[in-house]
């Protein structure tokens, strides 16, 4: 098996990601395109196609996909994707399978991510642990025991959307105060637009010239590494409200370790520290232990390598 490649895949909300990897998780050639979700699935695994690297095909062992939204682990049916609207029901494992005619193993990005960091990353030598990745949304997977727990339909992890504020502000997913809708890169956004339209005073909007649209989380991150108050509550509300879902994350599931991804985590000090205080306050209660935040250690290419490593798992 050590001379077999794997054909892994990454298709995002965003940016579709293909590459192939060897047994040692050494991406050995990776390209990229742009994933116009809009317009349907067909098109997007059509440019998909065009990205496979067919030089090393009779050394491929199989195909990996991660992919953002709930999977059955069955079938390898995209059943819903919240960033990519129009993708029901999309039979994922059966395309590419009809299509290449070798193995194809698909599961949920932030699964195969945790799944990624287990075997090569922060997480290596743990056997139990909860990985959380917060970035334009939260996601989540958990390895327990050793290996991936997908749950009995393959939807386990999907943290970004359990209640932290029954009363919070309204999710992607149309319920309210989700963790997603109370903690990422979105809510840091829209925490900023919303007060600022309000009335509070901000150097966010001369950031942006007036048009609060074009604020992000890095543009309230910005100011509030320039002393903007607004901006500085803003992020500091964010990381009480990440600490308080890693806390329950902690308490459901005793792990050796929280392994946390994602391009908010870029932040630091303004998350990072405030979140771990808040599990301080709220996790001491429950174990004598200290159990660690750690930052994921993979960058971009988690989801290519955890998808590479689902397929040795079951190859």
């Amino acid at each position: 098996m050590t001379s077999k490649l794997i054909l892994a895949m990454d298709i995002g909300g965003t940016q579709s990601r293909v590459a192939l990897i060897d047994s040692e998780a050494q991406i050995l050639k990776r390209v990229s395109v742009p994933t116009e979700a809009g317009e349907g699935y067909k098109v997007v695994i059509e440019e998909i196609r065009k990205l496979v690297i067919k030089e090393e095909f009779d050394r491929i062992a199989g195909i990996g996909i991660s992919i953002a939204g709930l999977l059955k682990a069955e079938t390898g049916t995209l059943v819903y994707s919240p960033n990519m609207p129009g993708w029901v029901n999309v039979p994922i494992k059966r395309i590419f399978a009809d299509e290449f005619h070798i193995p194809v193993y698909v599961s949920n990005d932030a699964s195969l991510a945790a799944l990624g960091e287990h075997r090569y990353g922060a997480a290596k030598g743990l056997d139990s642990f909860v990985y959380i990745t917060v970035s334009t949304g939260i996601g989540g997977g958990m390895v327990l025991d050793g290996r991936l727990y997908l749950g009995a339909d393959g939807y386990a992890g999907e943290v970004g959307h359990m209640t932290i504020n029954p009363g919070g502000p309204v999710c992607s997913c149309g319920m309210r105060g989700c963790f997603e809708a109370m903690a990422s890169g979105t809510a840091i956004a829209r925490d900023a637009k919303e007060r600022i339209a309000s009335g509070a005073t901000s150097i966010i909007g001369d950031m942006v010239g007036r048009d609060l649209e074009k604020v992000t989380a890095a543009t309230v991150e910005q100011a509030a590494r320039q002393g903007d108050e607004l901006a500085q509550d803003v992020m500091h509300q964010a990381a009480v409200n990440l600490g308080i879902g890693l806390s329950n994350l902690m308490i459901i599931f005793d792990p050796q370790a929280v392994v946390v991804g994602g391009g908010v985590t870029k932040s630091d000090d303004l998350i990072f520290d405030p979140a771990r205080k808040t599990v301080a306050e709220r996790v001491g209660k429950y174990f004598a232990k200290d159990i660690p935040i750690l930052k994921a250690a993979l960058g971009d290419n988690v989801g290519l390598i955890g998808a590479a490593a689902f397929v040795y798992d079951n190859v």
